[in-house]
């Protein structure tokens, strides 16, 4: 099958240098825009700015290597050039597979200026742009080394010297190897060995209970970037960074370290390589050899097994983290740890605790909402700052987090705040009314005393309940689990150490019920309800005035009385002054002063 017609065969040889030039404005455009958005986001600390650009920016980049390259071989710039400048024709080779990196590179160093931009901004991240850009270029030529051998390998195989061709791609994966094993010493990170001390011996002591057979523990200073993390690395060793071991408990530690000895158990480094490289290698050879498929080229082939591996890597990437999560909880015995660790780390790289779907999509982690409601008995709740009279940017709960009930308190951590709130400092417990519908959604109230004797009230729900029928379910049980822990003594003479108050309702801003249920409210969706019904019969085929049989103001009056229907509990609630949803009365359990 003839390949397609290039577009520098088409048309003017500049077309396609004007083409990457195009797409790379373009690609700038896009930075400079998701900046400002993540700027102006990050003037409320509540709103994970940093996540949704680092999302944005992880997603260009992407597009940038996969499909760039094929982008760059369809407008055919090697042709342009020489067309241009002849004395290059003998450099054709060469210049062909430096062409093809072009366009990803530069996208990827001016995302690079950008994101340290929002980063210093947002995080406070310490690395300068010559260490950014170092990072960036060390990780750009392990990444180019292998792709650089095989289109190498592709043009010697045109020849029919295969021994030649199968030299320059081990040549380009070696050579990756090699300076991946050079990494950190290249970037000024190399990890400092713990071999004595508390932390060796207590990873020591795990990996022997887990049967894993651990070859060293390492601190990677990462405390001026801001990063906390954790990795398990082939040979059998175990990486933490010391920010993450400052800002965590011995027992979320423990937990972490748990999590990375099983990925060493199941083997998953070893295993994520694989993931890629199969698929790749299958591909490519497919796209390569077969006939029907030959005629792609090897740019396209690339870009096309390079996505293929990419996807089953992010796939086996989230089972792999499943797995580990639930072994490290079978060694521990403590799920409450791990997911405040899951949560804690969350926080400390501005990342979200909840993410969707199609983010989750483009992450090799699932959120750790999902993570932790996996862990049947994690704690994972909803909270809002008041007993449930309002909404919060059009959901029930401003907050998602971890309720931990210990002998001295009840501890949350959540994404927007973290508190402890001793026994004593609780006033009583009950289910309250949460968001008016038709299903019952009620939530837990939980009403305390602030130090200047003043009362205020939150409410929580399990935020393991995923549909309206679960929750009232759910919300029961919560209630009884925290009335069995109130009515235990407190210790005597013990407060809990830091933490803070929970958010107090005047502090949020939220929408009340009231002003939800007001008629001003129907005003913008009519609109947008109109537009919907001509749309909807236009495309049935329906009259768009009245008086010719059912059409567009049926379909709209429809659509009004579902809205009207809906709303129609939020009225009765609004009306009804919002009374409590039935439940046993609130406890009320007295404990000495401590």
């Amino acid at each position: 099958m003839p390949s397609a017609l290039p577009l520098a065969q088409a048309a003017d040889p500049r077309l396609g240098l004007g083409l990457i030039g195009l797409l790379l404005a373009l690609a700038l455009a896009l930075l400079l825009v998701w900046r400002r958005d993540a700027l102006r986001a990050g003037a409320d600390p509540a709103r994970p700015a940093w996540f949704a650009f680092a999302i944005r920016v992880h997603l260009l980049l992407v597009t940038a290597w996969f499909v760039g390259p094929a982008i760059t071989a369809l407008a055919q710039p090697t042709a342009s050039l020489t067309r241009m400048f002849p004395r290059l024709v003998p450099l054709v080779s060469i210049l062909g597979i430096v062409l093809l990196a072009v366009l990803p590179i530069c996208i990827t160093l001016a995302a690079v200026f950008v994101a340290g931009d929002v980063e210093r901004r947002l995080r406070g991240s310490g690395r300068t742009l010559g260490e950014r850009l170092l990072q960036t270029g060390t990780g750009l030529v392990i990444a180019m080394l292998p792709l650089a051998g095989l289109l190498a390998a592709s043009a010697v195989l045109t020849t029919g010297n295969v021994r030649a061709a199968v030299g320059c791609a081990l040549t380009g994966f070696v050579g990756a190897l090699w300076m991946a094993g050079r990494r950190a010493g290249v970037l000024g990170l190399k990890p400092e060995a713990a071999t004595a001390g508390p932390l060796r011996d207590r990873l020591f002591e795990l990996a022997a209970r887990a049967g894993v057979r651990v070859r060293q523990v390492y601190v990677l200073s990462a405390s001026r970037t801001k990063l906390a993390n954790a990795f398990a690395v082939r040979g059998g060793s175990v990486l933490l960074t010391d920010h993450l071991l400052e800002q965590l408990s011995r027992r979320e530690v423990d937990a972490v370290i748990a999590h990375e000895l099983a990925h060493l158990r199941h083997r998953h480094p070893a295993k994520l390589g694989a993931a890629f490289a199969v698929p790749f290698a299958a591909i490519l050879v497919t796209l390569s050899f077969v006939p029907p498929f030959a005629w792609l080229g090897t740019a396209p082939g690339i870009a096309m097994a390079g996505f293929a591996g990419w996807v089953s890597l992010l796939t086996w990437a989230k089972r792999f983290e499943r797995q580990a999560d639930r072994d490290a909880v079978q060694l521990t015995g403590d799920a409450p740890a791990l997911i405040t660790a899951l949560v804690r780390i969350a926080r400390l790289n501005a990342f979200p605790v909840d993410w969707s779907r199609g983010e989750e999509w483009v992450l090799t982690h699932p959120s750790v909402r999902r993570r932790g409601r996996a862990r049947g008995d994690a704690g994972f709740v909803g909270l809002a700052p008041e007993e449930g009279g309002a909404t919060y940017e059009g959901f029930a709960d401003w907050d998602l987090g971890f309720l931990e009930l210990d002998a001295i308190a009840l501890r949350y951590e959540g994404e927007r705040t973290r508190f402890a709130l001793e026994r004593d400092r609780i006033v009583s417990l009950a289910l309250t009314a949460g968001l008016p519908g038709w299903i019952p959604a009620p939530r837990v109230a939980i009403r305390w005393r602030a130090a200047d004797g003043t009362l205020h009230a939150f409410s929580v729900r399990n935020a393991r309940a995923v549909t309206l029928h679960e929750i009232a379910g759910e919300s029961r049980r919560l209630l009884s689990e925290l009335e069995q822990w109130h009515a235990q003594p407190a210790p005597a003479g013990i407060r809990a150490i830091g933490g803070g108050e929970p958010p107090r309702a005047g502090a949020v801003t939220g929408t009340t019920h009231t002003e939800l249920a007001s008629p001003r409210t129907l005003i913008p969706i009519v609109p947008l309800l109109v537009a919907l019904a001509l749309l909807a019969a236009l495309a049935a085929g329906l009259p768009l005035t009245p008086g010719y049989g059912p059409g567009a103001f049926e379909v709209m009056g429809a659509g009004l009385l579902a809205i009207v229907g809906l709303r129609v509990p939020l009225w009765r609630a609004v009306a009804g002054g919002r009374k409590p949803a039935p439940a046993p009365s609130p406890v009320h359990h007295e404990h000495p002063a401590a």
